[in-house]
């Protein structure tokens, strides 16, 4: 569940700027009514706020975004920077990479999302489902993103060329694709410690798509959507308290003792239910957490670890005071086993941050091409082993007595 939520977060990440879009708050009659968790991420919310206004005019890195979706735009039949309105995931367990999202859209151009999928994982098999088709395949994760870790490592490699040979090997080792451990093979990429994904997709209308973890879910989706299932209630404990106007929003309720056991993330692992929302109001961009902890000491010790990420931030960006300043809007407050940690950050303040960030990455870019142009000039420098071999090559010999 926490990494199928975490790739919502990505989504969000990708699709942070574009043009306004008919999208609103989570609908309750999407999701089904045994739902024990969901995420909604609402981009026309975020789209409006003058936060992403001003990355999408001022950040290079909107450019370049936007480029690579306009390029991925003609093979699906849509500008994921520009057509997706929203995004919604639930499921009704806990275990790791299991639930359903609604991705809705503008209008789906079925026809090259199917050839995207076609080219993407030829061997698709199609099955009916009443008057829909739906879409399976096996994701794997090396085949998709072992490239990416590829190039990671050579620019990772590029970084380090400079360094003595053992560091190098060292972090070689660091980057490398997987390591065994403990009589199984541990990857450095979350996503693969799960093995292969088996998934499946339907056109519910022409503006939804629905992507799940196994056929049976995404046709259970599909009857609540199509009101053969039942759906949350307008008042649902699930939806208590959600605001209308979030950017985001998530909650995960009744985790029961069998549920924390099969939960990796040692937070929610440790609760009973669990909140998140994030508003942009008047140039404020507000966040709350809320953890109902197994106990009242759980609670004490949640709080523990904020005011120590607090702290270890101040003094990680003590050289970048505009971003140790956003660490004064968090607060942290315990009352019984609830724990509830609040973000208020001013959105002049997120941009002072942002720019001064760039502006040290630039200086720090600047110094590393001036040490790596320095170090090649010098020529590589040895390892130990070979500088000793050259110590005693070049010690003049005793003579005898």
């Amino acid at each position: 569940m926490r990494r199928f939520v975490a790739s919502a977060a990505m989504v969000a990440i990708i699709l942070f700027s574009a043009q306004l879009a008919v999208a609103g708050p989570v609908v309750p009659k999407e999701i089904g009514a045994n739902a024990k968790w969901f995420a909604h991420v609402n981009f026309e919310a975020i789209r409006a706020t003058k936060l992403a206004q001003d990355f999408k005019a001022h950040c290079p890195m909107y450019r370049e975004c936007h480029a690579k979706a306009e390029k991925l735009a003609k093979k699906l039949g849509m500008n994921p920077m520009k057509d997706v309105l929203d995004l919604t995931l639930y499921g009704d367990s806990y275990a790791p990479h299991v639930g359903v999202a609604l991705v809705s859209v503008k209008k789906l151009d079925r026809e090259k999302m199917i050839n995207f999928l076609r080219e993407k994982h030829p061997d698709y098999k199609t099955s009916e489902y009443g008057s829909r088709l739906l879409y399976s395949w096996t994701h794997e994760p090396f085949a998709h993103h072992g490239h990416f870790e590829h190039e990671a490592c050579c620019e990772a490699h590029e970084h380090a060329a400079w360094h003595e040979h053992h560091e190098h090997e060292a972090w070689h080792e660091h980057c490398a694709w997987g390591e065994h451990h403990e009589g199984h093979e541990h990857h450095v990429w979350p996503w693969h410690h799960h093995g292969p994904k088996h998934l499946t997709a339907a056109f519910a209308s022409d503006t939804l798509l629905v992507i799940g973890t196994g056929k049976a879910r995404v046709e259970a989706a599909l009857d609540v959507l199509d009101g053969k299932k039942p759906s949350l209630a307008a008042g649902a404990a699930l939806l208590k308290g959600i605001p209308a106007d979030a950017i985001f929003s998530a909650r995960a309720s009744d985790i029961s003792v069998k549920d924390r056991e099969m939960i990796d993330c040692p937070l929610v692992s440790n609760c009973k239910a669990v909140s998140a929302t994030w508003t942009d109001s008047r140039g404020q961009i507000l966040g709350r957490y809320e953890f109902s902890t197994v106990s009242d000491k759980t609670a004490g010790e949640f709080k523990t670890v904020l005011d120590g990420l607090v702290a270890f931030g101040r003094l990680r960006f003590s050289h970048l005071p505009a971003v140790a300043k956003l660490l004064d809007g968090v607060k942290g407050e315990v009352k019984g086993p609830v724990f509830t940690a609040t973000i208020a950050i001013s959105t002049s303040d997120v941009e002072a941050a942002f720019k001064a960030g760039i502006e040290h990455k630039m200086e720090c870019q600047m110094e590393h091409k001036v040490g790596h142009k320095k170090a090649s000039a010098e020529g590589p420098v040895p390892h130990h082993a070979e500088r000793g071999k050259s110590a005693t090559a070049k010690k003049p010999a005793t003579a005898k007595k």
